[in-house]
């Protein structure tokens, strides 16, 4: 273009910036007063529980972790690992009855967005096993006393506690099945991480209609009681429910 007129070449360049003006100008406008954050929580699913218990018996047993993996399951009583030294249940699943189910799902979502997870020790109880357990800490300040009949055994109760994205308890200042003052609730004489750590366990569950129990950090009742059960836990894989 070195004989074209210098007016010329002033008057295209001219043009091809007035069109690529034009062509931002339609373009929509960018929520740049938006933090990234909101736009992907935006985007999220949300999964309706409820729509999916609907068709359930209201006195179901429903299986936690078959509706969120994410839940971390250390059903102690599957194990050797318990206050009893023996093995109480044929296999490690954690049920709940379904109202109970729904409102522990929908607090675990909370719980996930503040970066948290829970991990499950117990959930519910066949009420034979009460008895054994009876038979070894006959002391309802910690054990349900199984002419009562605990929570546990009427599907409603939960033992958990809470971990961090690498699965990592938090400081509760001391361990599942503790039996003694340092796991009472009204207990203030432990660290200001430990005391928060319980408070936020406390506070996500209460609003979802569990509490807890002064002589266990870990366990919370749900706020509807059931009858007593005695049904054996189902190992079969396909059984979510019963």
């Amino acid at each position: 273009m070195k004989n074209t007129p210098f007016y010329f070449v002033w008057l295209l360049s001219l043009f091809s910036c007035q069109e690529i003006q034009n062509k931002a100008q339609d373009r929509p406008a960018q929520r740049e007063d938006t933090p990234r954050e909101e736009i992907i929580a935006e985007a999220k699913p949300v999964i309706n529980y409820d729509s999916i218990f609907q068709s359930l018996p209201d006195d179901a047993l429903v299986e936690i972790a078959k509706w969120d993996t994410s839940f971390v399951l250390d059903i102690r009583y599957a194990t050797k690992n318990n206050f009893t030294q023996t093995v109480l249940y044929p296999c490690g699943r954690a049920f709940l009855r379904k109202k109970a189910a729904l409102a522990l799902l929908q607090a675990h979502q909370e719980f996930k967005e503040l970066g948290y997870r829970l991990k499950i020790w117990d959930a519910y109880r066949p009420h034979a096993v009460q008895f054994k357990m009876w038979k070894i800490i006959p002391n309802d300040r910690y054990v349900g006393n199984p002419a009562l009949g605990s929570v546990h055994n009427r599907g409603v109760a939960i033992d958990v506690t809470l971990v961090d994205q690498k699965g990592k308890e938090l400081d509760m200042g001391t361990a599942f099945d503790h039996f003694g003052v340092e796991a009472h609730i009204s207990n203030q004489n432990l660290s200001p991480e430990v005391l928060e750590n319980r408070k936020r366990l406390r506070d996500i569950l209460g609003k979802h209609g569990f509490a807890p129990i002064e002589s266990e950090w870990w366990h919370y009742n749900y706020q509807t009681l059931y009858p007593i059960l005695d049904k054996p836990i189902p190992c079969e894989s396909a059984k979510v429910w019963f």
